[in-house]
């Protein structure tokens, strides 16, 4: 066998794709967390606490709601936005600052 002609031969190649070719392509894996994953984790910590408060909120509105359309007939007259509690505005705040917050956490936590 010559020393500058090196051949393989297979006889079959039932992969779809080789993978391997181009050198080494193994990933090193770090000792210890990165610091976007901790911050990652944290902000979907915070998102998650922010999403349950805001679940919270939205409960209490609807009971406050619904206690206030109780004593009424069952066709109000009025418009029906004055019989809404208050807190609906911040319950839905909370709600979607919460669920913002798990998708970056998770998005930098994947990293």
């Amino acid at each position: 066998m010559d020393a500058t002609h090196v051949s393989f031969e297979v006889d079959n190649q039932s992969a779809g794709t080789i993978s391997n070719i181009g050198g080494d392509q193994t990933v090193q894996v770090g000792d210890g967390p990165s610091t976007s994953r901790t911050v990652g984790r944290w902000t979907a910590a915070a998102g998650l606490a922010v999403l349950l408060a805001g679940v919270g909120l939205l409960i209490a509105t609807i009971v406050q709601t619904v206690q206030s359309l109780l004593p009424m007939p069952p066709w109000p007259e009025d418009p029906y936005t004055q019989y809404v509690a208050s807190t609906w505005l911040p319950a839905v705040i909370l709600l979607g600052a919460g669920t913002v917050l798990v998708r970056f956490g998770r998005l930098f936590a994947s990293r």
